[in-house]
């Protein structure tokens, strides 16, 4: 978080930034909240979490005039897939409600053509 915001202030008002928000959600920190008891399931800590997002992006767009390109995260392990692939999925959504946010729209391009690994 600390590194997140340190390196944002570098960027000139005004910039065009890509940026890619969950992979360490994905990967660990929505099952140690769901262990932890903070989320029910994966789908409520992908909504906190989605929600949270937005609301920093948006205050950065509105201190910065920032315009945000949103990667989405890369299904490279085949233990997080499904994950990824669900909060990608909600993730999306949400940025296409928001017409000062892009989605780099290629996730189906990571994946074999089934949608079960990784391409």
């Amino acid at each position: 978080k600390n590194n997140f915001y340190h390196m944002i202030s570098k960027a000139p008002k005004g910039s065009e930034l890509i940026i890619l928000l969950g992979e360490i959600d994905c990967r660990e920190s929505f099952l140690v909240s769901i262990e932890k008891l903070r989320y029910k399931n994966y789908e409520e800590a992908m909504t906190v979490t989605i929600g949270i997002y937005m609301k920093v992006l948006n205050e950065l767009i509105e201190q910065h005039d920032f315009k945000f390109y949103v990667h989405p995260v890369i299904p490279v392990l085949d233990q997080t897939r499904k994950l990824v692939k669900q909060f990608n999925a909600m993730l999306k959504q949400e940025v296409l409600k928001n017409p000062r946010l892009r989605w780099l729209d290629f996730f189906d391009k990571l994946l074999s053509p089934d949608g079960k690994d990784f391409n």
